[in-house]
């Protein structure tokens, strides 16, 4: 490879292990009712070489992901036994048609493969409709429950082009068009149970197709040495997205949950974010960011559940030192009220008798302060040390984020004082 050329190869592997507890009686009080394992290997190889008037950039990933679920809890795994093997490539072309304009351009392909080991009860299986669809994944009838073996695979693609005016050396504009398609996760397909966390019943659904999106994005910016502007908005419709939404209750030994079903639904995504940037001198410097989306779900003409609401962060910064090493943050954060939000729940709790369950409902808007102050010590080889002392929820707030799914049973954190070492290398 000469200077203008480099390549990187990659590896990384995490290892998670995830345990949920519930009230149990007698000496599996002591056990998880959810103990899972999961690993991943990933590998990356990536080529990236400066053109004369551009940039070329490919590379190739391999990830082998394996989900062991502890059998031993005597609960149903909620997520089951699977590897999962994704194969990517990718290609990126930057060119200078001139000395306004530059071309983007990018694909990717991704193929993905699931094979998959689960126990079905019967009646739910059969409730789906799988023992018709799907009768040949049936490896063995247990009675009450059948052994399913099955094989899912896609074959993804993206593709990207883009244009970017510079008429000088403080003012941009950019638009981009991408095509992009998505498989469906493990979770979206298999997840078949008590989420304890979330305390509601989550059903996947096999068969999901990958969805399709088409997306329009454009940006302007500008930026001097006394004002920095970014504006940015997008519209982007998406066939066959995947979402989780409340269809039932349903009632077990441990009382009775909502059930959240995922779903697919063409849908629509208007978006909308700015950002302002503005040095106020004597090492101070303001910074304002706003974003907003608006989603429907366009097969049943209604907004799209879990939607993040409109926001407003600014945050006051000081910072001192060469590289900035001593910082201080005085963060507001301005989250209104999701007003776009699909219809409640309407379920028969016995006969006759309707209720409706507000799981849809928004929670208030709420202004929340948060403060930090970092230290970064940088060393020799590109390695550095980071002190950092945060006070979040300043003022102690009570408020709900209709983005947490724990907001039905409680309030987000109070006042939480945390302290991080962070060491590069």
């Amino acid at each position: 490879l000469n200077k203008k050329s480099k390549i990187d190869i990659a590896y990384s592997l995490q290892y998670n292990r995830r345990k949920e507890f519930d009230i149990r009686r007698g000496p599996r009080n002591e056990i998880p009712a959810m103990d899972m394992i999961l690993n991943t290997h990933d590998i990356r190889v990536n080529y990236q070489n400066a053109l004369d008037n551009g940039l070329f950039k490919t590379g190739i990933n391999l990830q082998y992901q394996e989900n062991e679920p502890n059998p031993e809890t005597g609960v149903r795994r909620f997520i089951p036994d699977y590897q999962k093997v994704q194969l990517g490539y990718y290609l990126i072309l930057n060119k200078n048609l001139s000395d306004y304009f530059i071309l983007s351009s990018g694909l990717r392909i991704d193929y993905t493969d699931y094979n998959v080991q689960k126990f079905y009860r019967k009646s739910r299986f059969e409730q789906l409709g799988y023992d018709q669809k799907y009768p040949d994944i049936v490896a063995e009838d247990l009675g009450t429950q059948v052994l399913t073996k099955s094989n899912w695979d896609y074959l993804n693609q993206a593709y990207n082009l883009g244009l970017t005016f510079e008429p000088s050396n403080t003012l941009a504009a950019d638009l981009q068009i991408s095509a992009l398609q998505r498989a469906p996760n493990a979770a979206e397909l298999f997840s078949d149970g008590l989420h304890h966390t979330a305390a509601r019943i989550e059903l996947g659904q096999l068969g999901f197709k990958s969805e399709k999106a088409l997306k329009f994005d454009l940006g302007l910016s500008y930026n001097n040495a006394h004002f920095s502007l970014r504006l940015n908005s997008y519209y982007n419709t998406i066939k066959d997205f995947i979402y989780l939404y409340p269809s039932d209750t349903e009632y077990t030994l441990r009382g009775a949950f909502p059930v959240w079903a995922y779903e697919q639904a063409d849908s629509r995504f208007l978006g909308f974010s700015s950002e302002i940037i503005k040095p106020l001198g004597l090492n101070w410097t303001f910074l304002s960011k706003f974003s907003s989306i608006k989603a429907t779900n366009l097969e049943l003409d209604e907004p799209q559940i879990n939607i993040p609401s409109a926001e407003i962060n600014n945050n006051l910064r000081f910072a001192i030192g060469e590289k900035n090493n001593l910082q201080f943050n005085i963060e507001q954060q301005i989250v209104f009220e999701q007003k776009n939000t699909p219809p409640n729940l309407f379920v028969e709790i016995r006969p006759n008798e309707v209720v409706e369950l507000k799981l849809n409902d928004a929670p208030p808007s709420f202004v929340n302060y948060n403060t930090s102050i970092d230290y970064s010590l940088y060393l020799k080889q590109n390695r550095s040390v980071k002190l950092k002392l945060s006070v979040l929820n300043v003022l102690n707030e009570t408020y709900r984020n209709y983005l947490n799914q724990l907001r039905y049973f409680a309030d987000e954190p109070g006042r939480n004082v945390q302290f991080s070492l962070i060491y590069k290398y």
